[in-house]
C-alpha cells in the first residue's frame, strides 16, 4: 500500500514542511484556525447564539479544564491514535476511509447542535491527517503533537471566547 500516493494531505504537508523549513505543526495550525475563524463569523452572523458551548453556570475553571486541558486529551487519544492505529493494522483499509472514520468519530461527539458537528468534522481531518503525516514520515510523537495542536487551538478559543467575550 503506498501510503504517500493514497491521500494528498500527506504529501501537502511532506512539501509544505520541506519547503518553509517551518514547523509543519504551525502550518498546520494556522490553516486550522483560519478555516474556523471564517467558519464561525458566517455562522454567527446567521444565529449569534449558534456555537456557545458550554450552559450558563459554569465556571472559567470547569470550561479550562475541560476544554483546553482535558477534552484535547481525550480526543486525541480516541479519535486520532486508537482508531488510526487500529484501522491502520489492517494493512487493506484505505486511508481515505481510517481519515474519513476518525474525523466523523470526531465530529459527532462535538453535538453541541448540527453546524458544529460540520465544522468540526473538517477540523477531525485535519487532525487525523496530521497524526498520519506524522506517523508515516517517522516524525517524533505523532500523539503529543496533534494533542499539542488540538489544546493550542482550544486555548486560544477559549481566551477569546470566555476570558475576552470576543
Amino acid at each position: 500500500m503506498n501510503i504517500t500516493g493514497s491521500f494528498n494531505f500527506l504529501r501537502i504537508y511532506n512539501k509544505l514542511d520541506r519547503k518553509f523549513k517551518l514547523p509543519i505543526f504551525f502550518v498546520v495550525f494556522i490553516l486550522d484556525f483560519i478555516y474556523h475563524s471564517i467558519v464561525s463569523l458566517f455562522i454567527t452572523l446567521y444565529d449569534p447564539t449558534i456555537l456557545e458551548s458550554f450552559e450558563e453556570g459554569t465556571s472559567l475553571i470547569e470550561i479550562f479544564l475541560l476544554s483546553v486541558l482535558i477534552g484535547p486529551l481525550v480526543e486525541t487519544f480516541l479519535f486520532q491514535y486508537l482508531i488510526i492505529e487500529i484501522l491502520y493494522a489492517f494493512k487493506k483499509i484505505k486511508l481515505e476511509v481510517i481519515l474519513i472514520v476518525s474525523a466523523l468519530a470526531f465530529s459527532l461527539i462535538h453535538t453541541y447542535n448540527f453546524i458544529y458537528i460540520i465544522v468540526t468534522f473538517t477540523s477531525g481531518l485535519i487532525y487525523a491527517s496530521y497524526y498520519l503525516y506524522l506517523k508515516k514520515f517517522k516524525r517524533r510523537f505523532p500523539f503529543i503533537q496533534v494533542w499539542a495542536l488540538h489544546t493550542l487551538y482550544n486555548l486560544i478559543v477559549f481566551i477569546l471566547d470566555d476570558v475576552l467575550n470576543f
